[in-house]
């Protein structure tokens, strides 16, 4: 069998330039977002659309890693509305989300776990994890209605929830009373840990992370840092936003800078970016303008 990489797209709103001809050949879509529009409650900041010609794709690398494509962005210039629908967590009024060629537009949060998409929330206890439920239950939330953990149709293997839950805290180094304990008596650097322990597996190829170390001290947040890059050495396609432009130069293998809810450019090495460039990006100064 032959290398299954897994590279990111992202065209939301924004149409990226197209590769090389020869990189297409050597190319897998991950995530294509085409005309994005979310279904937006008022006050909102919606994702629109942008009159830059082209399709965008990302080179697939010789050894078959992922990417990291870094979002860069002054919070509420559509970041959460962009997360949410890749999520499935919002409908889009218009549009089009497709996972290696399949629309799941409309697969909803369900299908988008099912299919491989891990979504890494900002808001840990009110999004990400359920606070006053245990351990063992937050990490049988992906995966309860299914088997392993699913036997029989309707009931839940907790035999095997357990040594697995066990295991996982242990590979995240997760600090904790027991597996019992609800999830709230946590430091956030373990409630981190304990997300990404569920949401990074063998299975996942997109993971969706909305501020990853917001919050953290910085043992945890280098923590975060090698789990995330292992993620796309192993082929998944990571998309991170990030309010600290040097976690996004440190980490992104390419960033994509939102304003006003679409992409005023992208910086495709972004370790040599000048960031006052970047910057100017975030203020909604046009890439042909600055880079």
């Amino acid at each position: 069998m032959g290398f299954l990489p897994v590279s990111l797209i992202f065209l939301c709103p924004v149409r990226l330039p197209f590769p090389h001809p020869a990189a297409l050949s050597r190319t897998l879509i991950a995530l294509l977002v085409d005309d994005l529009y979310p279904c937006v409650e008022p006050g909102l900041n919606m994702i629109g659309n942008t009159e830059r010609p082209g399709r965008g794709l990302v080179d697939q690398r010789p050894d078959a890693r992922g990417e990291i494509l870094g979002v860069a962005g002054v919070d509420g210039n559509g970041q959460d509305e962009l997360c949410e629908v890749l999520a499935g967590l919002r409908s889009p009024d218009s549009g089009s989300v497709s996972l290696e060629g399949n629309d799941i537009t409309s697969e909803g949060t369900r299908g988008c776990i099912e299919k491989g998409i891990s979504y890494i929330p900002a808001d840990r206890k009110g999004v990400g994890l359920v606070a006053n439920m245990s351990i063992i239950g937050n990490i049988a939330l992906k995966g309860y209605c299914r088997p392993p953990m699913e036997k029989n149709k309707f009931f839940m293997d907790w035999a095997y929830i357990t040594d697995f839950a066990a295991e996982r805290v242990k590979d995240y180094d997760v600090q904790i009373p027991d597996l019992f304990a609800p999830v709230r008596v946590l430091s956030g650097g373990n409630l981190q840990k304990l997300m990404l322990s569920r949401e990074i597996s063998e299975e996942t190829k997109v993971i969706i992370a909305m501020q990853p170390t917001w919050g953290l001290d910085v043992g945890a947040a280098e923590f975060v840092h090698k789990r995330l890059i292992e993620a796309r050495e192993a082929g998944a396609a990571v998309l991170l936003i990030s309010k600290d432009l040097q976690e996004l130069t440190a980490l992104s293998d390419r960033i994509a800078v939102m304003y006003s809810g679409e992409i005023s450019g992208v910086v495709d090495d972004p370790r040599s970016a000048d960031i006052e460039k970047i910057g100017l990006l975030m203020a909604g100064v046009r890439d042909k303008d600055v880079i």
